[in-house]
């Protein structure tokens, strides 16, 4: 499963405040399947929540999630040993899975988040 965020657009909060909508962006590898979490902030604990209502979703627990190099997850980005947040590894390990960054200026590593939405039929 490939994980990251995007912005989703503006929505004028409960207090009457616009503010920019993110989603956190789940993608199934093999089916393409999307679930989208949306959210305000990029949080350790938004992104666990993200997970949660993830593996609700998708009915169950990929093996290896890819995300991008999240502040959330990844303490330090690197290319080849990059340092995850110990709070997120455990969080992955009691879920039982496995996290493996994509690497830093690596496009072709970079989730595929995006879904295309025009169609040009024959």
């Amino acid at each position: 499963m490939q994980v990251d965020f995007g912005r989703l657009g503006l929505l004028t909060d409960v207090e009457g405040r616009r503010r920019v909508v993110k989603g956190l962006i789940f993608t199934a590898v093999y089916s393409r399947h999307m679930f989208v979490f949306p959210t305000y902030r990029e949080t350790l604990n938004d992104v666990i929540a993200g997970f949660e209502a993830a593996w609700v979703f998708f009915d169950g627990v990929f093996a290896v999630a890819v995300p991008d190099n999240m502040k959330a997850i990844a303490d330090r980005a690197n290319a080849t040993d990059p340092r995850l947040n110990d709070s997120f590894r455990e969080y992955a390990e009691s879920r039982g899975f496995v996290v493996d960054p994509a690497r830093v200026r690596s496009p072709q590593d970079k989730p595929v988040v995006a879904y295309c939405t025009s169609f040009e039929g024959p």
